[in-house]
């Protein structure tokens, strides 16, 4: 019996995307099913680019697809957030020749409630696959988004996170989709941090994983935004050990709503907290609070597991 978790990765190729890669592809713990690309912090081509590089690196004898997601918003418009790229060879395989959402319909269908799907970007890529085959909200085990703010302050608007804030209508239609779905907002993500320490006692292992965590480290340790924990930014990540271990955060259960038609509050994620009148009916599980020593542990035995075994 197949006792991993099988996966997806959806991804706007921003640096924090390379942990979620490395340990979605490399853990013998993980079936990773598929790789998306979607507009965000780089284009959609050179996030997939970028996503056929680090599954190259981080599980070399496998063919993982990856496929060129959404390159804009449904209907806004949205520049890129900033260049997403690493210093790495020229990848050796190309993107599939599906889309991103043809891609994520497939899987979704081939291996019925099995599969979570994992997003760290836009939510455009997830609300085109349900126009593809709305039956898919019933297909997917969980949709896990790395995305939105409940109870902390937003990094673009004083309420919205980027990642929502981008596509604020496709994030509406995933949030009313019906698929069951653990959101990771800046809650948590902001506080998830891996020690550099930590990374370092896996950098002794010689092979090209270990040059790849020393250039995280040395680009990464220093950047930590307005968390409160102390090391390398490690929210994506979490979102894909989430999947594996559901109880490295505390979640709730809440009617969220998205915002589509604010100014300062577009893409926020809304709930009603009053007393007496706070719905009972929720659609999602939200995460107020991480267990950074879980996580690192979890990493540990993880990736030591990859060194030991070798990447499925």
């Amino acid at each position: 019996m197949d006792d991993t978790t099988r996966i997806m990765l959806d991804l706007n190729a921003g640096p924090e995307n390379a942990l979620a890669v490395l340990l979605a592809a490399r853990s013998p713990r993980f079936t990773l099913e598929g790789i998306t690309s979607v507009f965000g912090t780089s284009g959609a081509e050179e996030g997939a680019r970028n996503a056929l590089l680090l599954a190259e690196l981080a599980a070399p004898d496998r063919d993982i697809p990856v496929a060129i997601g959404a390159a804009a918003p449904l209907l806004r418009e949205c520049k890129p957030a900033g260049a997403g790229g690493w210093a790495l060879p020229e990848p050796k395989r190309k993107p599939v020749p599906a889309s991103a959402a043809e891609l994520i319909v497939e899987r979704l269908n081939r291996h019925r409630g099995r599969i979570t799907l994992i997003c760290c970007g836009p939510l455009t890529n997830v609300a085109l696959a349900l126009v593809q085959d709305p039956g898919i909200a019933d297909k997917a085990k969980r949709l896990v988004i790395a995305g939105g703010a409940l109870k902390a302050p937003g990094d673009v608007t004083p309420v919205s996170e980027r990642n929502l804030w981008s596509d604020p209508e496709a994030a509406f239609r995933v949030f009313r989709s019906g698929i069951p779905i653990t959101l990771l907002g800046l809650d948590v993500t902001r506080e998830a941090a891996l020690p550099p320490e930590l990374l370092r006692s896996l950098v002794k292992e010689s092979d090209a994983v270990a040059d790849f965590l020393e250039q995280i480290i040395r680009t990464r340790t220093s950047i930590r935004g307005t968390g409160t924990s102390s090391g390398i930014p490690a929210g994506d990540a979490l979102a894909v050990a989430v999947a594996a271990d559901p109880g490295l955060v505390e979640t709730e259960g809440f009617s969220v709503m998205i915002e589509i038609k604010g100014t300062v509050s577009r893409g926020a994620t809304l709930v009603d907290l009053r007393k007496g009148l706070r719905p009972t009916v929720h659609n999602c599980d939200s995460a107020l609070k991480v267990n950074n020593g879980r996580l690192a542990a979890g990493w540990t035995e993880l990736m030591s597991r990859a060194a030991k075994g070798g990447a499925r």
